[in-house]
């Protein structure tokens, strides 16, 4: 087994944009799961992990996008509706 990435297979790229986020090396991840996004734009799991990215990146705005994407694909856990309504009263402008 080899560890490049088949560059075909959205599982693939998904799980290694999720490891290089536990790694906090977040621009690679999302790198990562925007390829997987390309190979398959109807799995909510990758739009969450592209959320979370997000998150820790600041750029808020996109990962409110992210997760109302991941809702609209049937991801209606209590979680990703909380993330939704906090980033939403604050409009994607967090203050920090």
């Amino acid at each position: 087994m080899t560890n490049e990435t088949d560059p075909k297979d959205w599982i693939q790229w998904n799980n290694k944009g999720v490891l290089l986020a536990k790694q906090k090396r977040f621009e690679e991840a999302l790198e990562c799961l925007d390829q997987s996004i390309k190979l398959n734009l109807q799995e909510g799991d990758v739009w969450l992990s592209k959320g979370h990215v997000l998150i820790k990146l600041r750029r808020y705005k996109e990962a409110l996008q992210c997760f109302r994407t991941a809702r609209s694909l049937g991801h209606q856990d209590e979680q990703s509706k909380a993330v939704i309504e906090f980033l939403e009263g604050y409009g994607g402008n967090i203050p920090i």
